[in-house]
């Protein structure tokens, strides 16, 4: 059965979205925490439980989204984006109501981008595109190509960060970062 499922008291996996109709008919792509709770992305939203997943505690927060194929999330000490098949949405009131921040992701020649990847790193936020990896250095406003040494036509699979580097996982490759737009 589909759904988000966690251990109980006697370590039994339990669905814990059987309820929820929305977190059990769609794909549930990520799972985040956050001090006030656990936010989860899926094709119809981005649901949000205070409860730790209790049964019957799950919210969609839809407000703002055009699109709802929500890919990723990213939580920041003052906002949330979620990656989706238009670009990014920005959140400062906890997912409560959400807005586009796709200034440099959407163009005139590049109508829409899906961002699948999310990450914060050395006071930036990195989004991994299949058209390659974006960033933004005023904390999600606007964002640039930052691709220098990858191959053209780049799909971002994965994006991951130690304490001094980048790693950029694409069909075939991994590719590293250490000095924050450059990989190779």
């Amino acid at each position: 059965e589909d759904g988000i499922y966690m251990k109980d008291t006697n370590n039994i996996w339990v669905n814990i979205t059987y309820d929820t109709q929305d977190l059990t008919n769609y794909r549930t792509f990520k799972l985040r925490k956050a001090s006030e709770g656990i936010y989860a992305c899926a094709y119809d939203g981005v649901f949000f439980s205070d409860k730790l997943g209790a049964s019957g505690s799950w919210i969609n927060f839809k407000t703002g989204f055009k699109d709802t194929y929500i890919h990723t999330l990213l939580i920041t000490k003052d906002k949330i984006l979620a990656g989706t098949d238009l670009g990014v949405y920005m959140s400062i009131d906890k997912g409560m109501h959400w807005t586009e921040a796709n200034k440099g992701l959407i163009t005139e020649s590049r109508k829409y981008i899906l961002v699948s990847e999310l990450l914060s790193f050395n006071d930036s936020l990195f989004a991994g595109t299949r058209q390659g990896i974006f960033i933004s250095s005023d904390n999600g406003i606007s964002w640039n190509e930052a691709n220098e040494g990858l191959p053209e036509n780049n799909d971002i699979r994965e994006l991951f960060a130690t304490d001094k580097s980048i790693f950029a996982a694409l069909e075939n490759n991994i590719y590293l970062s250490d000095n924050n737009d450059r990989l190779g």
